[in-house]
């Protein structure tokens, strides 16, 4: 934990730390700590804690949550541009490329989306998984409430981030590690087109679901026939078959 000596009264710059951040806070958030009211703060102080091992920098815990508020922004802004037809992202060169008149239709809705014209979100999909790991964390909480007795074993879940090792729980880490699979907008959107049957005004409402961690995960888990009674009933519709 950070002690008086360590405070320091100015804020370590973003562009070199961020990544760092976020990747600590996708080992937290798997772990299913960002949820549980006794572990949060100690999670949040613990990831304050090694950015200050690791950089010798200081930020506080709430400049921490104010920055991941700030990437659950541009993840939700960044969701609505990769479901919009005819935006297409490169994650390794992360750009975004559309025509100029799409761009143009776009950012006239959606005006936030202008950061985006010159680069994409480089964190995307490690923010999505952390918001998929928080948003289904609750199903989890018992599982690890009756495998941690009391604060002091609390410590056992913790990472030592540094140097990215993990520990384990009692009994077993891999009883509550999270195996599910977080589908991405892209793979829903291959999914989509690959039915080439379908009339765009079926595209868009799917587009808009899509922007929906927990509808991405339903619609892939589906079978081809529900897939196709879900995406017309988003008309109201039926299908053709």
């Amino acid at each position: 934990m950070a002690s008086e000596h360590d405070q320091i009264d100015y804020v370590a710059p973003w562009p070199i730390i961020e990544e760092h951040f976020v990747k600590v806070l996708h080992k937290v958030a798997e772990k299913g700590l960002l949820t549980l009211t006794w572990a949060e703060e100690r999670a949040w102080a613990t990831i304050d804690d090694n950015i200050f091992e690791e950089f010798g920098k200081r930020y506080t815990v709430s400049k921490l949550k104010s920055k991941y508020d700030h990437f659950r922004r541009l993840h939700h802004e960044f969701s609505k541009l990769l479901a919009h037809s005819g935006m297409v992202w490169d994650p390794k060169t992360n750009i975004v490329r559309a025509d100029e008149e799409v761009w143009e239709s776009y950012v006239k809705k959606h005006p936030f989306g202008k950061r985006f014209k010159s680069k994409g979100f480089e964190y995307y999909h490690l923010v999505d998984e952390i918001i998929a790991y928080t948003q289904s964390s609750q199903f989890y909480n018992t599982k690890i409430g009756l495998k941690i007795r009391g604060v002091s074993d609390a410590a056992n879940v913790y990472f030592e981030i540094k140097g990215a090792k993990t520990s384990t729980l009692p009994g077993g880490n891999d009883e509550f590690r999270r195996q599910e699979h977080h589908p991405s907008i892209e793979e829903c959107i291959k999914i989509l087109e690959a039915m080439d049957d379908l009339d765009d005004n079926i595209h868009v409402k799917a587009r808009e679901k899509f922007i929906s961690i927990d509808w991405r995960r339903m619609f892939v888990a589906m079978s081809e026939a529900k897939k196709r009674n879900w995406l017309y009933s988003l008309t109201c519709k039926s299908p053709r078959w």
